[in-house]
């Protein structure tokens, strides 16, 4: 067995490297409105195949976006153990930190047309949009950060020049 090392590593053979990537941390609301769950099977795969690696996974909170992609542009084999939106073509990965709640931001408990900062909002939901308050995932929909924020496509990796040769979906 391989003492762990931080991110993508040399494997046994020491001259190519590996990304692994495991069970994303992904917010109530993301989790409610796609019907993603947590993954904990798909934890012990990543650290599984990142010990027989000998590398470190990118696991719950730590497998964003950002940290896949970078360590892609080092990686000769990867391994996914993650949700996968066929519907969106994409690997479900966890949001960046600072993603914030999403491009929605609530109203001012003021109403619409006021608040402290004095910018005005003459817009209103249409009647045809609105629904019961217990039956609406638009608070939901709020909350949940945008989907390039925790979606890797493969518009998001057509441009990079990767040296992957090998990547399992698990």
């Amino acid at each position: 067995v391989h003492p762990r090392r931080t991110g993508p590593v040399l494997c046994n053979g020491g001259s190519s490297m590996a990304a692994v990537v495991g069970n994303p941390r992904l917010p109530p609301s993301v989790m409610d409105r796609w019907l993603w769950g947590p993954m904990p099977s798909a934890e012990e795969e990543a650290h599984m195949v990142a010990d027989l690696l000998g590398c470190q996974p990118l696991a719950g909170p730590a497998a964003t976006k950002e940290r896949v992609m970078s360590a892609l542009t080092q990686a000769e084999c990867a391994h996914f153990a993650t949700h996968i939106s066929w519907k969106l073509a994409a690997l479900v990965l966890t949001p960046s930190q600072d993603s914030g709640s999403g491009p929605v931001a609530a109203a001012p408990s003021g109403g619409a047309g006021g608040g402290e900062s004095g910018v005005k909002s003459n817009y209103t939901i249409p009647e045809s949009l609105r629904v019961p308050d217990d039956a609406s995932d638009a608070e939901s929909i709020c909350d949940s950060p945008p989907l390039q924020e925790f979606l890797l496509t493969a518009a998001d990796i057509l441009d990079l020049r990767l040296p992957t040769k090998l990547v399992v979906l698990g």
